[in-house]
C-alpha cells in the first residue's frame, strides 16, 4: 500500500526528510525502527566510505603542491586534480571522470522530485507527462550549472543555507499539522484522503 502525504508517514517513520515519496512504498505495518535502522545504515556507509577516500586522497597529494596554491588555481576541482591526476597518473584522471559523472547520479532523484512536486501544484499539471517535466528542469539546471561555473563555491554557499532553512519550515508544518489539523492523533490520519484535498490541511499534499 502506498501514499502521497508526507505528514501521514511521518507517523511511520523517525526521520522527518525522508517522509515524503522516498519512503511511500514500504508497508504501512512497517515497524518504524526498521525504518529509521535501514535509513541510518544507507545514509552512514556511502558517507564513512567518502569519508575514507578522503584520507586516502590526502596520502598521495603532491608535497610540493599546497592545497592553496590548487585551489588558487582551479578552484574545488583544482584539489581533486592535484590529489588524484598529478600523483596518480591516468588512472586518477579516470577517477576525476567517474566524480564528474556522478554529479548526473546525484541530479535523478532531484528530477523525479521536481517532475512529482510540479504535478502536485494543480490537477491540471498532472497531464503533463514527468518526463517531459524532467527533461525541462534538466535543461534548466544545465543552463544555470554554465552560467554558474565561475561561481560555483558562492552558489553552493547560498543553496546550503537555504536548505537548511528548508529543513526547518518542512519540519514545522509537519508539526503544526499533527499537533493542530491531526488532534496529535495518528488516527486521524485517513490514507485514502490522500488525492482529496477538500478534506486535507490547506497546502498539504
Amino acid at each position: 500500500m502506498s501514499f502521497s502525504c508526507g505528514a501521514y508517514f511521518l507517523s511511520k517513520s523517525p526521520i522527518v526528510s525522508f517522509a515524503a515519496d522516498y519512503t511511500v512504498r514500504m508497508p504501512e505495518e512497517m515497524p518504524s525502527y526498521k525504518i529509521f535502522f535501514w535509513t541510518y545504515v544507507g545514509l552512514n556507509t556511502p558517507l564513512i566510505l567518502v569519508e575514507i577516500l578522503g584520507a586516502a586522497a590526502m596520502t598521495t597529494f603532491k608535497q610540493k603542491t599546497t592545497w592553496a596554491d590548487a585551489y588558487a588555481d582551479n578552484s574545488v576541482g583544482g584539489l581533486l586534480g592535484a590529489g588524484l591526476a598529478g600523483p596518480m597518473g591516468g588512472f586518477g584522471s579516470f577517477l576525476l571522470v567517474i566524480l564528474a559523472l556522478s554529479a548526473v547520479a546525484n541530479n535523478v532523484p532531484d528530477m523525479y522530485s521536481l517532475a512529482l512536486t510540479f504535478q502536485n501544484l494543480h490537477p491540471y499539471a498532472q497531464a503533463i507527462p514527468r518526463f517531459v517535466i524532467v527533461i525541462i528542469g534538466s535543461v534548466i539546471y544545465i543552463v544555470l550549472a554554465i552560467i554558474g561555473a565561475d561561481h560555483f563555491e558562492e552558489w553552493l554557499d547560498t543553496l546550503l543555507v537555504i536548505i537548511s532553512y528548508w529543513l526547518a519550515i518542512f519540519s514545522a508544518i509537519l508539526i503544526e499539522e499533527h499537533l493542530i489539523f491531526r488532534k496529535g492523533k495518528w488516527s486521524n490520519y485517513v490514507a485514502d484522503d490522500f488525492n482529496n484535498w477538500r478534506k486535507l490541511p490547506l497546502g498539504n499534499c
